[in-house]
């Protein structure tokens, strides 16, 4: 469940399954994309809330290719019908063949100066989500607004029985900018994004995955977050999202 409602997702799952039905189709010749691709954009709009219980993934190619393609999803509940989320991934060739000069990522933190893992949700949001994610503050915390730093690792698996992998790790995430950089007591201002966009310029190593989050939003309602997402390595991307803020409770007459 998500924090901002006890019968509603957090958008961090789906888009991990998204990502995680893409990187099945890699392996499978009929959908034409490229070997040992790497997902390398990831958009996902939200059409609505997504009810917690069972959903099921429809994919498809839009663009096969052997070096680039794009890929098409949509992810829908179970318990509606209705087509929930919305979502492109292009996949980019990964070629150990060939050795081109790479530019320097932004540095990892540094996990050393890193608190005692946090647990418990912050006061104004539910459980669920949050506590299935081992949450380690570099700066800020949940009950601090402004920009913060934060390792994650996931408790649980995404699917049971299944291990994760880079790409699901991150997008589990991915969609916690938000809240990770929340600019004010979700009991007072409601901050909810429409879509999620992240780009990664390399695959995701191992367990542990850092976001460096910040949020800006304008007076009259509209906000945006972005965020640089790493792994022990460095940093491995970015993600956006587009926001829609009002008061969390109509204003008194």
């Amino acid at each position: 469940m998500g924090p901002w409602a006890l019968d509603l997702m957090h958008a961090g799952p789906p888009a991990a399954l998204l990502g995680r039905a893409v990187e099945q189709a890699i392996a499978i010749p009929a959908f034409g994309l490229p070997p040992n691709a790497v997902l390398s954009r990831l958009t996902a709009d939200i059409l609505t809330p997504v009810p917690v219980g069972a959903v099921s993934i429809r994919l498809w190619t839009i663009r096969p290719g052997r070096c680039v393609a794009l890929v098409g999803a949509e992810l829908t509940s179970e318990i509606t019908s209705q087509v929930a989320v919305q979502a492109r991934a292009w996949c980019l060739r990964s070629d150990s063949q060939i050795h081109i000069p790479t530019s320097a990522a932004q540095e990892a933190p540094d996990r050393a100066s890193s608190g005692t893992p946090w647990m418990g949700s912050p006061q104004a949001w539910n459980p669920g989500y949050l506590d299935a994610i081992e949450w380690t503050w570099v700066t800020g915390a949940f009950d601090t607004p402004g920009p913060a730093t934060v390792w994650t690792r996931s408790r649980i698996p995404l699917v049971h029985g299944e291990a994760l992998t880079g790409l699901q790790r991150v997008l589990l995430v991915a969609d916690s900018g938000n809240g990770v950089s929340a600019i004010a007591d979700p009991s007072e201002l409601f901050f909810v994004n429409t879509e999620l966009t992240v780009h990664l310029h390399r695959a995701v190593r191992g367990d542990a995955v850092w976001m460096q989050a910040q949020t800006v939003i304008d007076a009259h309602g509209i906000g945006l977050v972005n965020s640089v997402l790493g792994d022990t390595g460095g940093g491995v991307g970015t993600a956006a999202q587009s926001l829609f803020v009002a008061p969390a409770v109509a204003p008194q007459a």
